[in-house]
């Protein structure tokens, strides 16, 4: 059996996937494609099959999220378990992160700052991002004088061009037929961010001067890179996503948790004591060390890439 891919650069993905499935009987089944995300104007993917594999979520293509831009493949892989869950869907794998561990910074190492949140300024007009709440948080502690810096791209651009923007992602929600938040769609929108300290070129590099970082996910339907950037620059995350602790509990026990609101994001800054960053930044020192899959392991690119080519192969030996 042949494959094709769309959109999935990453060669170690598609030798997993191609191996997985080329052994795989199936006399119906000549060629099946793999789409990384799908923009429904490219058309109907080749293929007898057709797998879709949702890496970005609803706020960043809302478009791909259409009940009849879906009904257009015979396998959907959402790359999350809270996403799957919100649509249905039985089977899922993780966004890969990959690490080596010259990479990693030790978390007992003295730092002199106390919080970052590196980011580019993105939006959307999609009732559940949280692009309007990074820019909120931002504002409100700069306002509080904490002791707080804001890197990333995008953040110093012209009003115009912010308009432009904010204007293209009320279109895609429209155009996706997506609940619009037009509360999110004009979160500070006259606001000039002056603790924002530039772009970067190693973020790791920054990272590993705080002691706290900031990660607000885009959505709290899954894990990005963020989190374990964090970890790796031995930066105790403040984390504002999905609910780890049933699935990850040594994740969890790595990070800060918040509420998806300014206010709980503050309170928690405030309330950190040395102590339980210690617990923290031991937590985060044994996950690293964890070669099992309950530690850093499990998100390696080998494995999350061999679960969507394992879900691929049993999918396609059922037919």
């Amino acid at each position: 059996m042949n494959s094709i891919f769309y959109g999935l650069k990453d060669p170690e993905a598609r030798d997993i996937i191609s191996k997985e499935i080329i052994n795989v009987s199936n006399s119906r089944i000549n060629l099946t494609s793999f789409s990384f995300n799908h923009d429904p104007s490219f058309g109907v993917p080749a293929g007898e099959c057709k797998v879709l594999i949702l890496w970005e979520p609803a706020s960043v293509m809302p478009w791909q999220y259409r009940e009849r831009n879906l009904k257009k493949f015979d396998l959907v892989i959402p790359m999350s378990s809270w996403r799957a869950e919100n649509l249905g869907i039985k089977n899922y794998a993780f966004h890969p992160y990959d690490v080596t561990q010259a990479q990693i910074t030790s978390p007992f190492k003295k730092r002199l700052k106390k919080v970052v949140m590196i980011n580019s300024a993105k939006f959307s007009s999609g009732k559940n991002s949280l692009y309007g709440l990074r820019r909120g948080t931002s504002k409100y502690l700069h306002e509080r004088n904490l002791d707080y810096s804001l890197y990333g791209t995008n953040w110093k651009m012209s009003r115009m061009m912010e308009i432009r923007k904010r204007a293209v992602s009320l279109k895609n929600s429209i155009f996706a037929r997506e609940r619009v938040s037009l509360r999110e769609l004009s979160s500070e929108l006259f606001y000039s961010y002056p603790e924002y300290k530039g772009w970067i070129a190693d973020k790791f590099e920054i990272l590993s001067q705080f002691n706290i970082s900031l990660v607000i996910e885009n959505e709290a339907d899954w894990i990005t890179e963020k989190i374990f950037d964090s970890l790796i620059a031995g930066t105790v995350p403040l984390y504002v996503g999905p609910d780890l602790s049933k699935q990850f509990p040594q994740l969890n026990a790595c990070i800060l948790k918040a509420e998806p609101n300014v206010k709980s994001i503050y309170q928690s800054l405030l309330g950190v004591s040395e102590e339980e960053l210690d617990e923290k930044r031991h937590a985060i020192n044994s996950f690293l060390k964890d070669e099992s899959l309950e530690g850093i392991k499990f998100w390696s690119p080998s494995n999350q890439w061999k679960k969507v080519a394992e879900i691929s192969r049993n999918y396609l030996e059922s037919l």
